[in-house]
């Protein structure tokens, strides 16, 4: 859906505009992210900018606008991504719609502009809660090789942080700023792979074993051994059913649908018969020493 001013007395102008891309040239497509970012009105804009586009099959008016920055806004319910256009006035892009086309070359800087939104809102959750937030939102689209997703846009976090410090509340962004090598983001990013285990890591039992996982009552933890695991989950913050970390970092987690369908939580999405055969568990923070 594409929204114009409708004044009557001075050229429409866009609002909103969904099933958009960029180019640079034409049919050269290029991430809204390589122009300025603009924070307030002291920020100086200069180049020629690049062009706002919106594939109009549906039957939608067609957008061609010239654009030379763009800025976003984490206070609010849902993130809010906008372009300056050259003549002067934002444009709102509809975050989650971009042309299916185009979503390889936005995917980093949407995935950076989700992560930032989270971070600030939420800064006390771990990075299991992160994954998974970032997973459910970009679920409908391709999610494989997006492992320096985050990495291509360290500068823009770094700047965003540095221009809001309630930002840097987060310990995930604190330790995601001081990462050189990549391996934090690439931790973050290997959940978002539909192809592996996004959260848990378990480590299968020998021909003949049996696991040490029975079916419990509501309210206790799976696999707890009195180490001082967290008695709520680390996805929902709710108790109930859990399955307990044996890494350093003492949290547990809804293992099943079933034990997560009153909190609505997310859950690891394994089955009865797959918690009963796991013969230890490990996150994914335990896992890459991300703590």
């Amino acid at each position: 859906m594409t929204i114009f001013d409708d004044d009557d007395d001075a050229e429409p102008q866009l609002k909103v505009v969904d099933n958009y891309y960029f180019e640079k040239a034409k049919d050269e497509f290029v991430c809204f992210s390589t122009l300025p970012l603009k924070f307030d009105e002291n920020d100086k804009v200069s180049g020629k900018g690049i062009y706002l586009r919106r594939y109009s099959a549906d039957g939608a008016p067609a957008v061609y606008k010239q654009v030379v920055a763009w800025t976003v806004a984490l206070n609010r319910e849902q993130p809010k991504i906008s372009v300056l256009s050259s003549e002067g006035y934002w444009i709102e892009l509809d975050l989650l719609k971009p042309r299916k086309i185009y979503w390889k070359f936005a995917r980093s800087a949407l995935t950076t502009v989700q992560m930032l939104h989270f971070v600030k809102r939420q800064p006390r959750k771990p990075m299991i809660s992160l994954s998974v937030h970032l997973r459910e939102i970009f679920s409908k689209f391709e999610t494989e090789e997006m492992e320096d997703a985050l990495g291509k846009h360290h500068h823009i976090i770094k700047r965003c942080a540095e221009r809001d410090p309630a930002l840097m509340r987060s310990k995930i962004l604190q330790s995601f700023i001081k990462d050189t090598s990549g391996k934090y983001f690439e931790c973050i990013l290997r959940s978002l792979s539909t192809k592996e285990s996004f959260i848990v890591v378990a480590e299968p039992l020998a021909s003949g074993g049996k696991g040490n996982c029975d079916t419990v009552s509501d309210g206790n933890i799976i696999g707890d051994d009195g180490d001082g695991t967290e008695p709520i989950c680390a996805i929902c913050d709710e108790g109930g059913e859990l399955l307990s970390c044996k890494g350093r970092c003492k949290r547990a987690f809804h293992p099943t649908i079933e034990a997560g369908r009153k909190s609505k939580c997310v859950t690891l999405g394994y089955t009865a018969v797959q918690v009963k055969e796991m013969n230890k568990f490990i996150c994914e923070n335990c896992r890459y020493e991300q703590h």
